[in-house]
């Protein structure tokens, strides 16, 4: 949730569970208190990491070339 910032729980949510739905993530549920969930990417998620770095990697050299990613090392 740290580089969520700006985002509120209902909208994370829904998105979440539109991923969920489109095969993107795997929910977890553990019935433990307090309640937890984990998401993790499917084999379908996975596969669209190199398509998000490609798109990322367009939009710093053309839309943003002086944006300095923080999440990368």
């Amino acid at each position: 949730m740290r580089r969520l910032d700006g985002i509120t729980q209902s909208t994370l949510t829904k998105q979440l569970r539109e991923l969920e739905e489109d095969g993107f993530i795997h929910r977890e549920i553990y019935k433990e208190i307090p309640p937890k969930v984990e998401y993790t990417l499917t084999e379908l998620g996975e596969s669209f990491i190199p398509v998000l770095q490609t798109m990322m990697a367009w939009s710093e050299k053309y839309l943003c070339p002086d944006y300095q990613n923080p999440y990368t090392e």
